[in-house]
């Protein structure tokens, strides 16, 4: 089973105007150098931050368009299948509408090319400082199914604890399936239902206990997210929580 999570790619916007100047570069090499390398710190930076999205799935998605353009001008071999594998490209991957230019020259797809590569190497140091902060984020968090009402896995409870705030944040779940006739996946909605304060219990069985009893008069299952980590709620503990969640489902 693949677990599927769909976040809103903020940088689209950005990743789509990237891809297109590296195709018709009109500005200065220096300038547009200047600009990859501050978008990327701003993304380094966010990480660093331990905040992984959307930077990490907006440079996953980048990436991903960047290394299939780059395999489609090299597998090219004259300049009309340069411009109609190039442009099909672009089609596909962002909806960029093509150059207007219907003839370029085998230097400027070198240099496309190679502009194209240098990008992807400064993506790739950052995607990895990304990577392993997500892996430890769900390596310090466990899903734990508190209340088993209803063997349903499609609907119920997710409890998200936010360290940084004290309080425990409570979500109805719905779980759906994506392309349903052609290659189905899950994917998974919440909705915040609402925000307790941290209360100092004896044990855990206590905590969970006060906690279910919110939703006392309701079958479905509740599920907890346990983690110690005083990460950003919102682009980090929430967002991989939900993927846990869903992996969880899934299983």
């Amino acid at each position: 089973m693949i677990c599927v999570f769909i976040d809103p790619i903020i940088g689209i916007n950005m990743n789509d105007i990237l891809i297109n100047t590296l195709i018709n570069p009109e500005q200065d090499s220096e300038l547009i150098t200047y600009k990859i390398l501050g978008t990327f710190k701003e993304y380094l930076l966010n990480i660093r931050k331990f905040k992984i999205y959307p930077a990490l799935s907006e440079l996953v998605n980048l990436a991903i368009r960047l290394e299939s353009l780059k395999s489609s001008i090299i597998q090219t071999e004259t300049p009309e299948e340069d411009l109609f594998l190039l442009d099909e490209e672009i089609s596909y991957t962002g909806n960029i509408q093509p150059s207007d230019k219907k003839s370029e020259d085998s230097e400027s797809l070198e240099d496309s090319a190679e502009l194209i590569k240098w990008v992807i190497s400064q993506i790739n140091p950052i995607l990895d400082e990304g990577i392993a902060l997500y892996e430890f984020v769900q390596e310090n968090m466990d899903v734990l199914l508190i209340s088993e009402n209803s063997l349903s896995k499609d609907k119920g409870y997710f409890i998200i604890p936010d360290n940084i705030s004290a309080v425990f944040n409570i979500y109805k779940f719905n779980r759906f399936t994506i392309n349903p006739l052609n290659y189905p996946e899950k994917s998974i909605k919440t909705e915040l239902l609402q925000t307790i304060p941290f209360n100092n219990f004896a044990n855990k069985s206590s905590q969970y206990n006060a906690l279910l009893s919110i939703l006392k008069n309701d079958s479905s299952p509740v599920y907890i997210c346990e983690t110690e980590l005083d990460f950003p709620y919102d682009e980090t503990i929430f967002q991989v929580a939900r993927k846990k969640l869903l992996c969880t489902l899934s299983a």
